[in-house]
This record gives structure tokens, sequence and C-alpha cells, in this order.
């Protein structure tokens, strides 16, 4: 089950002990005004991926997800055998040397990488069996709060994909 909100900033009902509500994000960045239902959002796209009992559905899911919540036009999981040296991806794309040694360095550190638009999150701990890769266009740098949702997502998930790679 898919759980999508249809207007994403509905009005906040405060009272005099409570604080008003946060001001909206800009446009495209992730979050919404709300904190609850950007948490009720990131618990579904969790609750989706641990459904997944397969690690190719698990993964279209999560490249899914994080693409909707990050407002992202590409998210890709690159996995890794260690033992071989070699990435897979689901799609079953060709990366260049350069880019194979980055996510290598990201999954193998166990550190998240940003490049202002591009950010690599690794799936777990060092070394990390696969890593998140997301792209947005050059005007919409990742912002700390983005990062964040995504260190949120990655955590909620990363016991299962772990479990579904070594299946």
């Amino acid at each position: 089950m898919e759980l999508r909100r249809t207007n994403q900033t509905s009005p906040i009902a405060t009272s005099p002990r409570q604080p008003a509500a946060a001001r909206p994000r800009a446009e495209g960045s992730g979050a919404f005004a709300n904190p609850l239902p950007s948490m009720l959002e990131l618990s579904a796209a969790t609750r989706a991926v641990a459904a997944e009992t397969q690690l190719r559905p698990a993964i279209a899911v999560l490249q899914r997800e994080a693409c909707w919540m990050t407002r992202s036009f590409e998210a890709t999981v690159i996995t890794f055998d260690w033992a071989r040296r070699t990435a897979w991806t689901l799609d079953g794309s060709v990366m260049s040397d350069e880019i194979r040694e980055l996510v290598a360095r990201v999954a193998g550190r166990g550190k998240r990488e940003v490049f202002g638009h591009a950010m690599i999150e690794p799936i777990g701990t060092a070394p990390a069996r696969a890593v998140l890769t997301l792209r947005r266009t050059a005007s919409h740098p990742f912002t700390p709060d983005d990062i964040a949702l995504v260190a949120a997502l990655i955590g909620g998930v990363a016991a299962t994909m772990n479990r579904l790679l070594a299946a």
C-alpha cells in the first residue's frame, strides 16, 4: 500500500500553548511544513521497503521512494561484491571508473558524500554492501534537512537491505 498526500500544506491549528507551525520549506526540497506528515511518509516508505521479500523489488521501492521524498530526478542503489570487487545496479547501467571508485570509497568508509546536487549515502555500516545515489538538477542542491531525511530513510531500511543482500 502506498500513502501519498494530495495537499502538502494543510493548515495546522495551534493553541496559545503550542508553538506556531514551522514555515514551509522551499519548493522541491523534500519535506513539508508539518513534520508529522513527513514522518508518516518516511515511515510508510520504510515499511514499503521492509515488506519486500526479494532484493530487486526492495531496491525498486527504495529508489522510487527516495526519489519522491527528496524531489530528486534520479535515485540508484549500487550494490557491491567486495570479494570480487564488482558493482551492480538494478537497471544494469554502466559506471565509469571514476564513479565506481567514488561509490566504493563511500561504501568502504561508510560516510556519505554530497556534491551540491548529488549525494551518495552508504546503506549500513562500513564496509557497506550497497549505497544509494541521488541526483537533482544543479539549481536544487541538497540541504542539511534533505541529508537528514535521507539518513533517516536509509537508517530505517539498512537492516532489510543487508538481509536481502546476504540471501
